[in-house]
């Protein structure tokens, strides 16, 4: 008989990280239940939520504070992505498209990160800024949100429960430079909003307080995320079961996700 065990988590209990961790420990348990037990961890949610109310407090939380201050500063006076539709009829309505990209083109970026000393996620990133960049020629100054695994604490990389943050990466990609030349550029920005990617997004938008409007996201309108999950097991036959909700959160929102070699 074949049976079909179906995971339905809320966002706010889980994350991608905490769901590859699900489907590994619930492999195991299902290829040999008297001898597979679950992973004993003993940090729990709970001394995650500790450890993050006292980290606020200490002086490594303000000095990444003050970076963002900095970082976001001067502001232009409309920083989102331009858009051709009216105000009058936007709405939620969105869609969904997927594309698997070729073994052959992964090769050749992966042997382009290799030979410029990149990883993925910062090709990825800066070929869509490149790509907005091209819809935004006045000012070339983007704000691309990006969700980071918050998983710098090594205590609690097999912990349940939802880590991940936002982070604004600021960009200004100048197009009459050559390809490498651009990624130069943009590389010490991204490094410097990863070293800071501890702060939580609500904070960051307290301490900037940039200008809000009721029919736009605070600070970006378009997003990013490169996601790798931990390697499954070979013969885990677990799948993140693609779901349209035919809503949008963004204008754009662009996923790239890897799973071993897929």
């Amino acid at each position: 008989d074949a049976h079909i065990l179906l995971f339905n988590l809320h966002h706010i209990i889980s994350d991608g990280w905490s769901n590859s961790l699900i489907s590994r420990d619930s492999s195991l348990l299902y290829a040999n239940p008297e001898a597979a037990a679950p992973r004993n961890n003993k940090f729990q949610y709970v001394d995650y939520v500790k450890w993050e109310q006292q980290w606020l407090k200490s002086e490594k939380y303000h000095k990444q504070l003050e970076f963002w201050k900095a970082y976001l500063a001067d502001l232009p006076e409309d920083y989102h992505f331009p858009r051709d539709i009216s105000g009058q009829n936007e709405g939620f309505e969105g869609g969904r498209v997927s594309r698997q990209v070729p073994p052959e083109l992964r090769t050749k970026v992966g042997e382009f990160c290799k030979k410029y000393q990149l990883t993925p996620f910062r090709f990825y990133m800066n070929c869509f800024a490149l790509l907005l960049s091209d819809y935004d020629r006045e000012s070339h100054d983007i704000i691309i949100g990006t969700p980071i695994a918050n998983r710098n604490q090594r205590q609690f990389q097999n912990t349940y429960g939802l880590f991940i943050n936002s982070i604004p990466i600021r960009l200004k990609p100048d197009t009459g430079k050559s390809f490498r030349e651009m990624f130069s550029d943009s590389e010490s920005r991204i490094n410097d909003c990863i070293d800071n990617q501890e702060v939580p997004f609500t904070e960051i938008i307290a301490a900037v307080n940039p200008q809000r409007k009721l029919n736009e996201n605070t600070l970006f309108s378009v997003h990013f995320a490169y996601q790798y999950f931990p390697q499954k097991n070979k013969d885990d036959e677990h799948m993140l079961l693609p779901i349209d909700y035919h809503i949008t959160k963004f204008d754009i929102n662009l996923w790239i996700e890897v799973a071993g070699d897929e």
